[in-house]
């Protein structure tokens, strides 16, 4: 389930938010303390971060700067939203590297169309980062990043787990005797089963 990091020093919009969202497929976490959002945001790990860019302490440029700074929170897709509507505040926001801006008031389909578009741009991303184009199967990196976090989630429980690797025998042999193109299509039925 995609996650939502909504932050508005509103309480009344942070409101407004839930109830547009009340009945979407989407994990929600509402906060009002901006000087919270980027703790909030290493611990909540949204998907995407919606920010207010006008807030007390904190304004959404700064937290963005913060979470886009950080190795941790990179890649948190941040779409801005806020009544300020001139270009230099648009051209401002993609500047600290948000991904999207909506201006106060907005249609509510309009907000859900933004999402889900940024979901999709962010899904597609990742699908290419972990998945070996030959297979279809997650690559190394899926695979490491897999791993940290079951390590991480059986170290929290007290669980244990285990992981099988698979190897092909002689499968140098097959390559090397009916060339790489029927290599692929026994990876490919391998992955397959």
């Amino acid at each position: 389930m995609d996650k939502i990091l909504i932050v508005d020093d509103n309480v009344d919009a942070l409101q407004a938010y839930k109830r547009i969202l009340k009945n979407s497929e989407y994990e929600i976490l509402c906060l009002s303390d901006s000087v919270k959002a980027f703790i909030e945001t290493l611990a909540y790990k949204p998907d995407i971060l919606v920010l207010d860019i006008m807030m007390p302490v904190l304004n959404g440029y700064e937290i963005c700067k913060m979470i886009k700074n950080d190795s941790r929170t990179k890649d948190v897709e941040v779409l801005f939203i806020s009544a300020k509507d001139s270009t230099q505040d648009r051209l401002y926001a993609y500047e600290v590297q948000g991904n999207d801006y909506l201006t106060k008031p907005f249609n509510s389909g309009e907000f859900l169309a933004k999402l889900e578009i940024i979901l999709s741009r962010k899904h597609r991303f990742e699908e290419q980062v972990y998945t070996d184009t030959l297979t279809g199967l997650g690559n190394r990196k899926y695979y490491e990043d897999q791993f940290s976090q079951l390590c991480l989630k059986a170290k929290r429980y007290k669980q244990i787990f285990s992981i099988a690797i698979i190897d092909i025998d002689f499968f140098k042999n097959v390559n090397d005797f009916y060339g790489h193109e029927v290599g692929d299509i026994v990876l490919r039925d391998i992955a397959q089963r």
